[in-house]
């Protein structure tokens, strides 16, 4: 097993950087997609498939996304975060969420207003478990 290449971490900390990703967003969607948080446990491959998600994420590999007009794919990443965040690993968790905020039954059909407004929801849910108020587990 070939491990990642200090070009490959280059090329992945520089589209993080320079994307605007946060660092922990970042870790949690490795640990999401690798089962792992750090780019050193990184294999050739997996490296590979990390910069190819981070360029299309960015936009620099063309992916067609069926609403162009719709949220983007750095909302969708936030939002999926932040549901993991609290616990949600079933995708109905989050659907049933949106369905109830905007009557809408996929986070792909949601315009960017909406994706910015699930994202500030999934955030307020998140400061709630944290303090201890709330439990959306």
């Amino acid at each position: 097993m070939i491990m990642v290449t200090a070009n490959q971490k280059k090329i992945i900390w520089t589209i993080v950087r320079k994307s605007g990703i946060e660092v922990e967003d970042f870790r949690d969607w490795l640990q999401r997609n690798f089962d792992i948080r750090s780019t050193r446990k990184l294999t050739e491959r997996q490296a590979g498939e990390v910069i190819r998600s981070l360029n299309t994420l960015i936009g620099n590999e063309f992916k067609q996304h069926p609403y162009t007009w719709g949220i983007t794919e750095k909302q969708i990443w936030k939002a999926k975060g932040l549901a993991d965040t609290l616990g949600w690993k079933e995708p109905q968790r989050l659907n049933g969420l949106i369905k109830k905020m905007f009557r809408k039954l996929d986070i792909v059909q949601l315009n960017k207003t909406e994706g910015s407004k699930l994202i500030v929801a999934l955030g307020n849910m998140v400061d709630e478990v944290e303090r201890g108020a709330k439990s959306y587990a």
